[in-house]
């Protein structure tokens, strides 16, 4: 679990950067396409799997929208 944690921020970090400073997004733009993207992650989550829950991650598909709203949240924070 703490692997994925450290990894993922890592990897938040470095795409924050990348957006910020290669693409020159700025942050305010950078944060609304991330924040758009997290939105969009727990949209399909939600749609697709019939729940947002985290208590109850009983299948592979649910757990990898798991990890990449943790991507998504650790970029932008």
């Amino acid at each position: 679990y703490w692997a994925v944690i450290l990894s993922t921020s890592t990897a938040g970090t470095t795409l924050s950067d990348f957006m910020d400073r290669t693409l020159g997004l700025g942050y305010a733009r950078g944060a609304f396409l991330l924040a758009s993207g997290l939105a969009v992650v727990l949209l399909l989550w939600r749609v697709t799997e019939k729940s947002l829950s985290v208590d109850n991650i009983n299948t592979p598909r649910a757990e990898i929208f798991y990890w990449v709203a943790i991507l998504f949240s650790n970029t932008l924070g």
